[in-house]
């Protein structure tokens, strides 16, 4: 009799444990956590968002109602993926060190909608913008100017220069300036507030421009 009720046990158990994996949502969930990243899905041009942990993140974060806080745009150099991105100074790197530095590894990349897909001359001119742009500092202050760089300024201007909108202007009055970490930041750089009338451009306006479509995401 015992058994057959250990025998009984062991039946439900291997049942449900064969019911949950052939489960299709299973599956899925198993599929995204152990497939790594393609590279192959790659175009030059596309655009990667991330979560940083550098300390004005959470502002960024708060202000625009985004998990996005940082931004760049990969092209390929000798056969390796770099991400040219505006930080302090404006700089390229391999798309591996991007990743490492975002929360919890976690990146996002969109692509430009177009029906014909962006040339090698598009390309060429965008990496030859970066370089007169390359070791300028950042811009602390959000300005619409060439003296200094933000990283969604700098992908914006990078689509500008061959011609390319990439989502439309935004405002600082747009966001939400008076959450606590915002207004920590704002008093701390401007001692005279924002303009809210200033041309911005941020991670969240490109990411959920029309323009733009999401290629992948590990979030």
């Amino acid at each position: 009799m015992k058994k057959l009720i250990i025998l009984l046990i062991f039946g439900c158990l291997f049942t449900g444990i064969f019911a949950i994996i052939n489960n299709p949502h299973f599956e899925k969930k198993i599929n995204i956590k152990s497939n790594a990243f393609d590279q192959g899905i790659l175009k030059e041009g596309d655009v990667i968002f991330q979560t940083s942990n550098y300390g004005q993140s959470w502002a960024v974060q708060k202000a625009t109602d985004s998990k996005y806080s940082h931004v760049g745009i990969l092209f390929k150099e000798d056969g390796k993926w770099m991400v040219y991105e505006a930080v302090q100074p404006v700089q390229k790197i391999t798309l591996n060190e991007f990743i490492s530095h975002g929360d919890q590894k976690h990146f996002t990349v969109s692509r430009f909608i177009r029906d014909d897909q962006i040339s090698q001359e598009e390309i060429s001119k965008m990496k030859l913008f970066f370089d007169k742009l390359e070791g300028k500092d950042y811009d602390i202050y959000f300005e619409w100017s060439d003296k200094t760089w933000y990283c969604s300024e700098l992908v914006w201007k990078m689509y500008d220069h061959v011609g390319i909108k990439i989502s439309e202007f935004e405002k600082f009055g747009q966001y939400n300036l008076e959450d606590p970490a915002v207004k920590e930041i704002i008093s701390q750089r401007f001692k005279n507030g924002v303009k809210l009338d200033e041309t911005v451009i941020t991670p969240r306006g490109i990411y959920e421009s029309p323009y733009m479509k999401e290629v992948y995401t590990n979030y």
